[in-house]
């Protein structure tokens, strides 16, 4: 019985979103990422919650419903970011009506939004982007690789067009 309380807890916790501890509980799981692929990073509060250089410097807000990023902090995000030659990046998991899918970058105030293992994909150059943007999605295409691919199928752009 003791474990199905917990359960329903523990539930409770998630769904209905107990954002303190899961905020921070996000921030941990970035973090040890981050210094598992030896960048040196920097906690803060505010605009941005962690700043990560390796190569580049990444300013990255960490949120767990994305519907809580106000238009004045990512306003303030991306000035910051460009001062500093830095990308800004919003790292969360869901949206007031579902979980942020993986592979897919969202768009939140002209802010690139990501879920956690899209940006380890990402980090780990292991991604193919799908963007995600008023209920659009588009994916960027190679087109030197497209019309390798093409040609050496036999295909014309018509002939393409059509399948």
């Amino acid at each position: 019985m003791a474990h199905k309380k917990f359960i329903h807890i523990y539930k409770l916790i998630y769904n209905h979103n107990c954002s303190m501890l899961n905020k921070y509980f996000l921030i941990n799981k970035i973090s040890k990422f981050l210094l598992k692929k030896n960048f040196k990073i920097f906690f803060t509060e505010g605009s941005f919650d962690i700043a990560a250089r390796k190569e580049k410097l990444f300013l990255l807000k960490i949120l767990l419903n994305i519907d809580a990023l106000q238009k004045d902090q990512a306003k303030t995000l991306i000035a910051v970011s460009h001062f500093v030659s830095a990308y800004p990046l919003v790292i969360s998991e869901k949206n007031n009506k579902n979980k942020l899918s993986s592979g897919i970058v969202y768009s939140r105030f002209d802010l690139p939004v990501v879920n956690f293992k899209t940006f380890q994909n990402v980090m780990e150059n292991e991604a193919e982007l799908i963007y995600a943007s008023k209920g659009k999605y588009t994916v960027k295409i190679d087109s030197e690789k497209l019309r390798f691919e093409r040609q050496n199928l036999g295909y014309s752009l018509s002939e393409l067009s059509r399948i």
